[in-house]
């Protein structure tokens, strides 16, 4: 089998994809021959003494039609070649076994041509993924290495932003984030820790209140007692566990919340929450330079699981169906422009309806935070529509986002 076309190397996908094929069919014709169904790998497993491992494998990887997906799940030559061997011994025909090997040892000279190894080509195969599964290996273990060079971990990654016209002036909008980390572990002393820096941005990656952009500043205003320790701007009554001082600062456009230190391993977990409402905050409309609006939150250390919710009021029909965006950076440091931070994103919208039920076995106690937190900014579950991402491992020091076209005047 030759590699090139027109002395031209053939890319790896089609290789690839070629080569599984042949594979496929092969084995495909292997079980046909010995009376072998499979759908049914444990019977396969029991008739012939072979390890369930592999007639599981070798049944994911007929089932599957996308070959790259086939790919990821095909075992190696020499569990080929124990299978082969096996049936051989169970009258296979001598042809159809002889194809088997020649396709087993095309795939593998694929592998040594465009990958050098196994390991290469379980990465290539997992950026590759579809159906949902981009980079879910990697992003898995991405968050292993990362909570270790980083020191810090948590469970989840929450994130809820609300945006409803302004009652003052429909032509504006207010917004509302209720955001935080579960079960946040510290892996080694760390003095402080950023944790939310959340700010409004325009379409060309500037700040809001930025030059050329509209005057007023967005007034921020607690979710919490204002009055408080805190300042209002930590939902105490939803957080839990062995809590450290958190230090809220202004920052520009925005508002900054850093984490103290505290105990090392589970004796130190905890689970915090901050939120703050922004009032009269961007413009419904779309204007010269500024036609979406843009709803993002970034991952700033290692976290098992992202849950992102939009709740968009009811009369904003035009925020119903918005685009993911996932990005390589944080929200400051975006510039769209750039491709090379767009990420793959595997993961889709869900749209589960107007006056939602919004409790998730993620986070504790998560639908009574939300009913408090939009009563405190004066709104009611049952006047939005919820819009929610859940997404395992989300790479830290990337942003992700929803997008939608502003109303045109």
């Amino acid at each position: 089998m030759h590699h090139t076309v027109g002395g031209v190397a053939r890319p790896f996908h089609v290789d690839c994809q070629d080569a599984v094929g042949r594979l496929r069919a092969a084995l495909i014709g292997l079980y046909a021959a010995v009376g072998a169904d499979p759908a049914r790998p444990q019977d396969v497993s029991r008739r012939f003494r072979l390890d369930k491992s592999l007639t599981w494998k070798i049944s994911r990887a007929l089932h599957l039609d996308d070959p790259f997906a086939a790919a990821a799940v095909l075992p190696g030559a020499s569990g080929i070649e124990i299978l082969v061997d096996v049936m051989a011994r169970h009258e296979a025909p001598a042809e159809i076994v002889a194809a088997v090997r020649r396709a087993s040892e095309e795939y593998e000279r694929v592998i040594d041509i465009h990958t050098g190894d196994r390991e290469t080509l379980r990465l290539i195969l997992d950026s590759m993924g579809r159906n949902g599964k981009a980079l879910e290996l990697s992003r898995r273990q991405a968050y292993r290495g990362s909570s270790g060079i980083w020191g810090v971990q948590c469970e989840v990654r929450v994130a809820a932003q609300c945006i409803a016209p302004n009652a003052a002036n429909a032509d504006r909008l207010d917004l509302a984030f209720v955001g935080g980390w579960t079960d946040i572990r510290r892996l080694r002393p760390i003095p402080r820790w950023p944790i939310l820096d959340v700010r409004h941005w325009r379409d060309d990656g500037t700040e809001a209140d930025g030059a050329g952009a509209r005057p007023p500043t967005p007034r921020y205003a607690p979710l919490a007692d204002p009055d408080g320790d805190d300042g209002g701007w930590i939902l105490r009554d939803f957080c839990a566990g062995e809590m450290p001082e958190v230090f809220a600062c202004q920052h520009g456009d925005g508002i900054r919340f850093e984490l103290g230190d505290g105990p090392i391993g589970r004796t130190g977990d905890f689970t915090c929450f901050t939120g703050y409402v922004s009032r009269d905050a961007a413009s419904r409309y779309a204007s010269e330079g500024d036609q979406y609006g843009q709803l993002r939150t970034g991952v700033s250390f290692p976290a098992a699981s992202l849950l992102f919710d939009l709740f968009v009021h009811a009369d904003l029909k035009e925020a119903l169906a918005p685009e993911v965006q996932h990005f390589g950076r944080l929200p400051r440091d975006i510039v769209e422009s750039d491709p090379s931070q767009v990420l793959p994103m595997a993961a889709d919208v869900l749209q589960l309806g107007r006056n939602p039920s919004v409790a998730t076995p993620l986070v504790p106690r998560y639908d009574a935070m939300i009913d408090s937190a939009m009563a405190a900014a004066g709104w009611s579950r049952a006047d939005f529509h919820l819009l929610r991402i859940v997404y395992a491992y989300p790479p830290v020091l990337s942003t992700i986002g929803l997008r939608f076209p502003l109303a045109q005047r």
